[in-house]
């Protein structure tokens, strides 16, 4: 029987893992949309004579909208780095040396990826400005 204790220990440091990551590129593609909406604004503030900080606050007002299109792509992203380096690491090798399965390794994925999701879905559904 395997140590339940154990297990979720090892769920813990996938999603630990998984939510430092997905943090760090979210806020790398946010800062990049932002820059690009930003530029693209620019002109338009300038002809309309908008003051800055209406024109920040028109420009933080889209975030939502592009945090939802980033997310998605940034839980991928986060998904293949952290695999990556725990096969680089070898931390896969030992995980699966211990007796545990692919299957049971794919957990803390599921339940990150399901997470991300309902946030995701709230985030589009209620936050997000039409």
């Amino acid at each position: 029987m395997y140590n339940l204790r154990a297990m979720a220990s090892i769920d813990k440091y996938i999603i630990k893992k998984l939510f430092i990551s997905l943090v760090i590129v979210c806020i790398a593609m946010l800062s990049l949309a932002w820059l690009t909406q930003v530029l693209r604004m620019l002109d338009e503030a300038i002809i309309r004579g908008a003051s800055i900080p209406v024109f920040l606050s028109l420009t933080i007002s889209v975030m939502p909208n592009i945090l939802a299109q980033i997310l998605p792509l940034a839980l991928f992203i986060s998904t293949v780095f952290v695999l990556n380096n725990m096969g680089k690491d070898n931390e896969s090798i030992i995980i699966l040396s211990s007796g545990i399965s692919n299957f049971r390794t794919l957990k803390p994925f599921l339940i990150f990826a399901t997470i991300t999701s309902i946030l995701l879905l709230i985030l589009s559904l209620y936050l997000a400005p039409a």
